[in-house]
């Protein structure tokens, strides 16, 4: 962050450090290198691919509460807002640019969610759809478009409500069993009736079904990719749609990760030792609750609320007019539509209310918990599938952790250097006159 902002001032000295109203044109090495310095900031900040290693390791060994504050909310804000005042107030943007940021957001989707389907903590689970939202919000961010860029900043803001829910939700969980294995979990619901309610609509936020707001701003992000489109040459089109399949198909995994979760922790058959588990405490499942709920507000009234006093008025300080919707959405009206036939299936199921509880049929022998089917085993298909067991392979090895290969060039190198300076004053005589004529030979 810091080279990139002497690189700034070096092109822009009357400028000075501030990142406002600088639009510096993206020519030459010099800006495109301050670009990339900024760039690699923002996406350290915000867990974008390749920087996101070091969020499913923090959330892993770190309090639950601090990871719904940190990766999961304050992180995004801070990378993804320098992301925003780069594309619109430090750089004009460029289509080698445009192109360089939606690639990279749309493999942070897939990738991180492809790692997420694979995980038996839930801890390390949810801190992969942590990166994996990073992903639309680049997408948005990095489009060019005006529809684009503000569904990205809404979902950056939307990312904060559902991931920090699905956070605290565990958290309960794992304050009442003190355990996140997956493995171990199972049929907490009947315990903990709001604690699932809680995770149930913030996963569906997360997985961008309607009328949700993770929805809302992902059909913004999508309609900004479809509007680029229509002005680009034709291998940019095809590129933009590859892009597009890509957020789209991560959005499908993400709803499957999360069936995943919800069945490993809420559903299924209960281990014995849980039966008396009771629900979280007050001040627990009405925080996440009330998180939940506004997720499902700012859905349905998305206009009215979150896009009219949050988000337009961003554009009229651009410079911009508030951009015109392709297509027909009309979330009250899907709401309704959803709701109705819930309500005929939950007072069917009220009045029957005949439902059978049995065990895994195993041949006669005496029923074990060790023998349950627990949502883990949904996609243990997926890891064993080549070539995808062997790049699993490869990044539990971190071989794609840039933060262990730099660690590793760091050491080669301080280590090469340790060696040759063993502590000998004729060694170090003998490196000053090497100095002294490498300079003489500078200076003849």
């Amino acid at each position: 962050l810091i080279l990139g902002l002497l690189l700034i001032w070096l092109l822009e000295p009357s400028k000075g450090f501030g990142l406002w109203d600088i639009r510096l044109q993206l020519e030459g090495q010099l800006a495109y290198l301050s670009f990339i310095c900024l760039m690699v900031a923002s996406f350290t900040k915000a867990g974008g691919f390749p920087f996101h290693t070091w969020i499913p390791d923090y959330c892993t060994d770190s309090p639950i509460e601090s990871s719904a504050l940190l990766p999961a909310s304050l992180d995004k804000l801070l990378g993804i807002y320098l992301l925003a005042r780069m594309v619109t107030l430090v750089y004009v943007m460029n289509t080698a640019t445009s192109f360089l940021l939606m690639t990279l957001g749309a493999l942070t989707i897939v990738i991180a969610v492809m790692m997420a389907m694979i995980q038996h903590d839930g801890r390390r689970l949810l801190s992969y759809h942590a990166v994996s939202q990073v992903g639309y919000m680049i997408l948005g961010v990095g489009s060019g478009s005006i529809v684009g860029f503000l569904g990205g900043l809404f979902h950056t803001v939307n990312n904060s409500l559902y991931k920090t829910g699905l956070f605290l939700s565990l958290g309960a969980v794992n304050k009442k069993v003190n355990t996140c294995d997956l493995d171990r979990l199972g049929g907490l619901g009947r315990n903990m009736p709001l604690t699932l309610v809680s995770a149930l609509f913030c996963s569906f936020a997360i997985s961008g079904l309607p009328p949700f707001n993770g929805f809302f701003s992902k059909w913004m992000i999508y309609q900004g990719m479809v509007e680029m489109s229509s002005n680009a040459s034709r291998g940019y089109q095809i590129w933009l749609l590859v892009l597009l399949f890509m957020a789209v198909f991560g959005s499908a995994l993400t709803l499957a990760s999360f069936m995943k979760f919800l069945h490993s922790i809420f559903l299924g058959k209960r281990p014995k030792e849980y039966e008396h588990v009771k629900e979280a405490g007050f001040n627990q499942w009405i925080s996440t609750l009330v998180i939940a709920l506004i997720c499902l507000v700012f859905g349905i009234f998305a206009r009215e609320l979150p896009l009219k006093y949050f988000l337009f008025p961003i554009l009229g300080e651009l410079g911009e007019k508030t951009p015109e919707f392709i297509g027909v959405y009309d979330p009250k009206v899907l709401t309704l539509l959803f709701l109705v036939p819930f309500l005929i299936g939950f007072v069917v199921y009220l009045l029957i209310k005949n439902v059978r509880f049995d065990n895994v049929y195993l041949g006669g022998m005496e029923p074990s918990d060790k023998f349950r089917i627990v949502g883990t085993e949904f996609y243990n298909e997926i890891r064993e599938m080549q070539p995808l067991k062997s790049l699993y392979d490869w990044a539990e090895k971190k071989y794609f952790d840039i933060y262990d290969i730099g660690k590793g060039i760091t050491l080669a190198i301080t280590g090469f250097f340790r060696r040759i300076h063993s502590g000998q004053l004729q060694i170090y005589v003998l490196w000053i006159m090497i100095g002294l004529l490498i300079l003489f030979y500078v200076v003849i």
